[in-house]
């Protein structure tokens, strides 16, 4: 799986609240990530670094929560579980999302890119 892929899927998942205002608890909106990742890997490092910046850029409207080293289950019940709305984000590789959205399996496929 492809660092710069991963950052692609993930940062197509986010949407940039503008402006400066004071936020509320009634207005912080919990976004919950999930990840087989490891803590202390380098995909740990970027899923940090992508919560960073959705926080920073949301002006602390968004609040992710982050759930790393398959705590919640592994890659294909992250998958179902984002696709049914209990996980607003997921990281992790094409063949798991590909259970779902048989497209991308090409992605997979060997000796094609």
């Amino acid at each position: 799986m492809s660092l710069t892929l991963l950052s692609g899927v993930l940062c197509s998942l986010v949407f940039l609240v503008p402006g400066e205002e004071t936020v509320t608890a009634q207005d912080q909106i919990r976004m919950r990530l999930a990840t087989v990742a490891p803590e202390g890997t380098p995909w740990e490092k970027q899923l940090r670094t992508l919560k960073t910046h959705i926080e920073r850029e949301s002006g602390g409207r968004i609040r992710v929560q982050m759930f790393m080293g398959g705590s919640l289950g592994g890659e294909k019940a992250l998958v179902r579980r984002t696709a049914q709305g209990s996980l607003q984000a997921f990281g992790g590789s094409t063949a798991a999302i590909g259970t779902l959205v048989r497209e991308l399996n090409v992605i997979e496929a060997p000796y094609l890119f």
